[in-house]
């Protein structure tokens, strides 16, 4: 984990998140706080979920946006934008949002060495192929560190053991993660 934002920078941008999703149901629109750590440009993944469960998720994996308008950009996609189902103002109560800002992005030169396995996310690239997965899924889904790597080719359409011939290109991030 890294510890770009206090405990109570991490509660106001989950605030912000809910609010956001609140407004948009009301078709109003809120801004972002005038806050440092809002106008800072991250990457963040979002997560909406509902009794454990993911209901929606988004997310941009370099910062492109100043954090305040990259959540709301994410919270809105994972909120009414899921391939899951949309959100209704009766689902407000049952879930919970989750952020995760991401540092930059650092080129892997040898997996097994460079990963700091359970602390490091990790992006796989060949060629139009790529995937994103984040360092909770290791926990989320009992990963070994191999078995994550393959996740990653696996989840970017490559075999799973294609990182094995030295073409896959991998880059390595951390995240703060923050959760209602």
């Amino acid at each position: 984990m890294i510890a770009l934002y206090s405990e109570k920078e991490g509660q106001e941008l989950l605030e912000f998140a809910r609010k956001f999703i609140e407004a948009s149901f009301k078709g109003v629109r809120i801004s972002v706080p005038d806050k440092l750590h809002f106008r800072q440009a991250r990457g963040v993944y979002v997560f909406i979920k509902e009794n454990g469960k993911i209901r929606g998720s988004f997310g941009f994996q370099k910062a492109g946006y100043a954090l305040g308008d990259a959540i709301a950009r994410a919270i809105y996609n994972a909120a009414f934008q899921s391939v899951r189902a949309p959100l209704t103002e009766d689902n407000l109560k049952d879930i919970k949002i989750e952020i995760h800002v991401l540092n930059d992005q650092v080129k892997v030169a040898d997996i097994m060495k460079d990963l700091d396995f359970g602390n490091d996310g990790l992006v796989c690239r060949f060629m139009t192929y790529n995937s994103f997965l984040l360092p909770n899924v290791i926990q989320e889904k009992g990963l070994s560190k191999i078995q994550f790597i393959e996740e990653a080719c696996s989840s970017a359409g490559l075999p799973k053991d294609y990182w094995q011939n030295g073409r896959v290109e991998f880059h390595k991030f951390r995240v703060q993660s923050f959760r209602e």
